[in-house]
């Protein structure tokens, strides 16, 4: 269980991975915290998190789905059987 523990740290050592080029292995919870960081960054969506982590914040860019369990994390990862619809802003 990934949790909300340090997340601003380990999104930093992404960061780190990222720009260094060092190898990262960015699966599951290390997928969620690359995306986290890209937004972060790339984007500057200060604040962007997983609602995972901090239900409210101003740019959620990792959800929990509708018919998963907030309650119950680990082993919940859905590997593209799901349709997902991204939306512009404009």
């Amino acid at each position: 269980v990934l949790g909300d523990r340090c997340v601003d740290g380990k999104v930093r050592a992404v960061n780190y991975c990222r720009t260094s080029t060092t190898p990262f292995l960015g699966i599951a919870g290390g997928m969620q915290l690359a995306i986290i960081e890209f937004a972060r960054t790339e984007l500057g969506w200060d604040g962007a998190n997983s609602t995972e982590f901090e239900e409210t914040n101003p740019h959620p860019v990792i959800i929990f789905m509708p018919e998963a369990s907030a309650a119950v994390t680990g082993s919940t990862l859905r590997s593209g059987s799901r349709v997902t619809v991204i939306k512009d802003e404009d």
